[in-house]
């Protein structure tokens, strides 16, 4: 009898930590949803910068059509070989 009730706690213990397992994993696949939303957005503001400061940057700068596209470019350039880095690097970790 002893050894039933002693089963029948493991097996209660069991289900109620599986519970806290799912329930854990649950809001935590929310806070990975979150983070992909602020990279997201980041990235996104990010590229949008060049384009807003485009007339800042050939008044200031002295700058015609030919160098903003350069710059841009340049940073589109690196922007992508950068992804190529990084992507080679993920798939080795």
């Amino acid at each position: 009898m002893s050894q039933e009730n002693s089963s029948a706690s493991d097996n209660i213990q069991g289900q109620q930590s599986s519970l806290l397992r799912a329930k854990f994993a649950g809001s935590f696949r929310w806070v990975i949803c979150g983070l992909l939303f602020l990279g997201i957005s980041k990235n996104y503001m990010d590229r949008q910068v060049l384009g807003v400061l485009k007339t800042t940057l050939q008044h200031d700068l002295g700058w015609n059509e030919v160098d903003y596209s350069n710059l841009v470019f340049a940073f589109q350039a690196a922007y992508a070989v950068g992804m190529v880095a990084v992507g080679l690097l993920i798939d080795r970790l």
